[in-house]
């Protein structure tokens, strides 16, 4: 009989400790998310408040007569370097597919800056930098295009496209707004 109740005790051990290591695990695990959201409140959806991150999609206009569709999907990228990641892309006459990345420029991430980074390298014009202002459902973006010649140069001031369209710019400026949207509309775009 005092074997069974060692017995038991033993058990009752183990299972405080498994219970015990389970808290700890869960309570760091809520300290990490909570310091997350300290630190970057933009980047954590809450019940009521909305995040930076997630899809949008917009119309820019990269000249007279060509309007393009942008979708756009933001994450928080943890760790060094920027805190924002995530992917773009251009519908138009020439489809472009970007990764972006960025940094907030305060607490709240109302301020931004995006640095698309464009796949291919074919002649076209192409978003160069983006900076933005987020509210809400919107977003609101100012920035520039660049022109890749045909021969890969930027510095011309004109070029031919295979079509006979004569495009003119250094680095055209861009100002678009864009809303939320969901994973399918950014997959379904271009």
């Amino acid at each position: 009989m005092a074997e069974e109740g060692r017995s038991r005790r033993k058990t009752r051990s183990k299972t405080r400790r498994v219970v015990a290591l389970i808290a700890v695990f869960v309570l760091g695990l809520g300290v990490l998310v909570g310091i997350q959201w300290a630190m970057n409140p933009w980047s954590m959806s809450l019940p009521g408040r909305a995040t930076l991150t997630g899809y949008w999609q917009g119309e820019v206009t990269y000249g007279p007569d060509d309007n393009r569709r942008i979708v756009l999907e933001l994450t928080y990228s943890r760790g060094r370097g920027p805190n924002i990641g995530g992917n773009a892309k251009v519908c138009g006459t020439q489809n472009a597919a970007y990764r972006v990345f960025g940094d907030t420029h305060d607490y709240s991430g109302s301020r931004f800056r995006l640095d698309p980074s464009w796949l291919e390298d074919k002649p076209g014009l192409y978003l160069n930098y983006l900076e933005g202002e987020w509210d809400g459902d919107l977003l609101r973006f100012h920035g520039a295009l660049t022109l890749i010649h045909p021969d890969g140069s930027t510095r011309s001031s004109s070029t031919t496209n295979a079509d006979g369209t004569v495009i003119t710019s250094e680095d055209p400026q861009v100002r678009f707004e864009m809303r939320r949207s969901t994973s399918d509309g950014y997959d379904s775009a271009c």
